[in-house]
Protein backbone atom coordinates (compact mmCIF):
# COMPACT_ATOMS: atom_id res chain seq x y z
CA UNK A 1 0.00 0.00 0.00
CA UNK A 2 2.86 2.23 0.81
CA UNK A 3 4.46 1.56 -1.99
CA UNK A 4 1.32 2.69 -3.96
CA UNK A 5 1.36 5.88 -2.28
CA UNK A 6 5.01 6.82 -2.80
CA UNK A 7 4.26 6.29 -6.80
CA UNK A 8 0.94 8.24 -6.25
CA UNK A 9 2.77 10.96 -4.79
CA UNK A 10 5.59 10.89 -7.61
CA UNK A 11 2.98 11.11 -10.35
CA UNK A 12 1.16 13.96 -8.99
CA UNK A 13 4.56 16.35 -8.50
CA UNK A 14 5.51 14.87 -11.97
CA UNK A 15 2.33 16.17 -13.67
CA UNK A 16 2.62 19.42 -11.80
CA UNK A 17 6.29 20.18 -12.54
CA UNK A 18 5.46 19.78 -15.86
CA UNK A 19 2.26 22.11 -15.23
CA UNK A 20 4.71 24.74 -13.73
CA UNK A 21 7.57 24.17 -16.77
CA UNK A 22 4.78 24.76 -19.55
CA UNK A 23 3.41 27.32 -17.81
CA UNK A 24 6.51 29.35 -17.67
CA UNK A 25 7.58 28.42 -21.19
CA UNK A 26 4.42 29.31 -22.48
CA UNK A 27 4.60 29.73 -26.27
CA UNK A 28 2.28 31.65 -28.45
CA UNK A 29 1.72 31.56 -32.14
CA UNK A 30 1.44 35.21 -31.73
CA UNK A 31 3.93 37.61 -30.19
CA UNK A 32 2.79 40.57 -27.88
CA UNK A 33 1.85 43.86 -29.17
CA UNK A 34 5.45 46.02 -28.93
CA UNK A 35 7.10 43.12 -29.10
CA UNK A 36 8.00 42.25 -32.89
CA UNK A 37 10.93 45.00 -33.96
CA UNK A 38 10.55 46.04 -37.21
CA UNK A 39 12.84 47.90 -38.94
CA UNK A 40 12.03 50.69 -41.65
CA UNK A 41 14.01 49.83 -44.58
CA UNK A 42 14.12 50.97 -48.62
CA UNK A 43 12.24 50.03 -51.09
CA UNK A 44 12.85 49.16 -54.57
CA UNK A 45 11.18 48.40 -57.79
CA UNK A 46 13.37 46.52 -60.05
CA UNK A 47 12.13 46.26 -63.64
CA UNK A 48 14.05 43.63 -66.13
CA UNK A 49 13.63 44.64 -69.96
CA UNK A 50 14.26 42.79 -73.00
CA UNK A 51 15.90 45.57 -75.74
CA UNK A 52 14.39 45.00 -79.14
CA UNK A 53 17.58 44.08 -81.57
CA UNK A 54 18.78 47.04 -82.95
CA UNK A 55 16.98 48.82 -80.66
CA UNK A 56 19.52 49.24 -78.38
CA UNK A 57 21.30 53.08 -79.51
CA UNK A 58 17.51 54.56 -79.66
CA UNK A 59 16.87 52.80 -75.79
CA UNK A 60 19.83 54.22 -74.74
CA UNK A 61 18.98 57.23 -75.51
CA UNK A 62 15.50 57.17 -74.46
CA UNK A 63 16.93 56.63 -71.19
CA UNK A 64 19.37 59.56 -71.06
CA UNK A 65 16.89 62.38 -72.34
CA UNK A 66 13.84 61.49 -70.57
CA UNK A 67 14.15 58.99 -68.18
CA UNK A 68 17.15 60.44 -65.99
CA UNK A 69 15.83 63.89 -66.31
CA UNK A 70 12.51 62.56 -64.67
CA UNK A 71 14.58 60.21 -61.96
CA UNK A 72 16.31 63.43 -61.19
CA UNK A 73 13.97 65.38 -60.39
CA UNK A 74 12.11 63.14 -58.68
CA UNK A 75 14.63 62.34 -56.50
CA UNK A 76 15.08 66.24 -56.40
CA UNK A 77 11.63 66.48 -54.57
CA UNK A 78 12.53 63.50 -52.26
CA UNK A 79 10.14 60.73 -54.07
CA UNK A 80 12.88 58.74 -55.10
CA UNK A 81 16.20 57.94 -53.04
CA UNK A 82 18.09 56.18 -55.90
CA UNK A 83 17.68 54.63 -58.98
CA UNK A 84 19.65 52.40 -61.67
CA UNK A 85 20.35 51.02 -64.91
CA UNK A 86 22.79 48.00 -65.27
CA UNK A 87 23.31 45.32 -68.00
CA UNK A 88 22.81 41.67 -68.56
CA UNK A 89 25.91 40.00 -69.39
CA UNK A 90 25.18 36.63 -68.71
CA UNK A 91 21.96 35.80 -70.50
CA UNK A 92 20.36 32.13 -69.65
CA UNK A 93 18.06 32.12 -73.31
CA UNK A 94 17.64 34.65 -76.48
CA UNK A 95 14.55 35.39 -74.42
CA UNK A 96 16.21 36.63 -71.17
CA UNK A 97 16.38 40.09 -70.16
CA UNK A 98 19.22 42.31 -70.74
CA UNK A 99 18.63 45.91 -68.82
CA UNK A 100 17.23 46.19 -65.92
CA UNK A 101 16.34 48.99 -64.01
CA UNK A 102 16.20 50.15 -60.15
CA UNK A 103 13.92 52.93 -58.75
CA UNK A 104 14.70 52.56 -54.91
CA UNK A 105 11.76 55.10 -52.12
CA UNK A 106 12.72 55.24 -48.59
CA UNK A 107 9.84 52.87 -47.28
CA UNK A 108 6.18 51.67 -48.31
CA UNK A 109 4.72 54.83 -47.56
CA UNK A 110 6.49 56.46 -50.00
CA UNK A 111 4.49 54.40 -52.75
CA UNK A 112 0.89 55.90 -51.40
CA UNK A 113 -0.63 58.46 -54.02
CA UNK A 114 3.30 58.31 -55.98
CA UNK A 115 1.26 58.90 -59.41
CA UNK A 116 0.16 62.03 -58.01
CA UNK A 117 3.18 63.16 -56.60
CA UNK A 118 5.11 62.05 -59.84
CA UNK A 119 2.76 63.07 -62.55
CA UNK A 120 3.06 66.74 -62.17
CA UNK A 121 7.35 66.20 -62.89
CA UNK A 122 6.94 64.27 -65.63
CA UNK A 123 4.62 66.49 -67.54
CA UNK A 124 6.70 69.45 -67.05
CA UNK A 125 9.52 67.33 -68.48
CA UNK A 126 7.26 66.59 -71.18
CA UNK A 127 5.83 69.71 -71.79
CA UNK A 128 2.11 68.05 -72.61
CA UNK A 129 0.93 64.29 -72.52
CA UNK A 130 0.73 64.47 -76.12
CA UNK A 131 4.73 65.41 -76.16
CA UNK A 132 4.41 62.37 -73.47
CA UNK A 133 2.97 59.75 -76.06
CA UNK A 134 4.69 60.93 -78.89
CA UNK A 135 7.97 60.75 -77.25
CA UNK A 136 7.41 57.02 -76.96
CA UNK A 137 8.98 56.34 -73.31
CA UNK A 138 10.98 53.06 -72.53
CA UNK A 139 8.14 50.91 -71.82
CA UNK A 140 7.37 51.56 -76.17
CA UNK A 141 6.73 47.55 -77.30
CA UNK A 142 8.67 48.72 -80.36
CA UNK A 143 11.81 49.42 -78.50
CA UNK A 144 11.54 46.69 -75.93
CA UNK A 145 9.59 44.55 -73.17
CA UNK A 146 9.34 44.02 -69.62
CA UNK A 147 10.87 40.50 -68.91
CA UNK A 148 9.76 41.19 -64.97
CA UNK A 149 9.06 43.39 -62.44
CA UNK A 150 9.02 43.20 -59.06
CA UNK A 151 9.29 45.22 -55.68
CA UNK A 152 11.60 43.77 -53.21
CA UNK A 153 12.96 45.30 -49.38
CA UNK A 154 16.61 44.19 -48.42
CA UNK A 155 16.75 43.38 -44.80
CA UNK A 156 20.02 43.52 -42.61
CA UNK A 157 22.93 46.33 -42.04
CA UNK A 158 24.86 47.71 -45.14
CA UNK A 159 24.04 44.87 -47.71
CA UNK A 160 23.81 46.24 -50.91
CA UNK A 161 23.87 43.63 -54.29
CA UNK A 162 27.10 43.96 -56.03
CA UNK A 163 25.79 45.31 -59.25
CA UNK A 164 28.90 47.95 -59.91
CA UNK A 165 29.67 45.70 -62.74
CA UNK A 166 26.71 45.92 -65.03
CA UNK A 167 26.43 49.65 -64.53
CA UNK A 168 25.07 50.85 -67.30
CA UNK A 169 27.53 53.43 -68.89
CA UNK A 170 26.04 56.06 -71.42
CA UNK A 171 28.12 58.68 -73.07
CA UNK A 172 26.51 60.94 -75.58
CA UNK A 173 28.56 61.05 -79.17
CA UNK A 174 29.85 64.59 -79.97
Amino acid sequence: MKKYRILTLLLVFIVLAILVVARLTRVSAQQPAGSVKVTPTTVTRVILFKVNPGQRPAFDQDVMDNLIPVFEEEKKAGILTDYMFFNNVTADNPNDWNVGMTQTYANYAALDNLGDRTDPITLKHYGSAVKQQAACPIVCSARCTIVEARTVTVEGRGFRPHLDRFHLHITESG
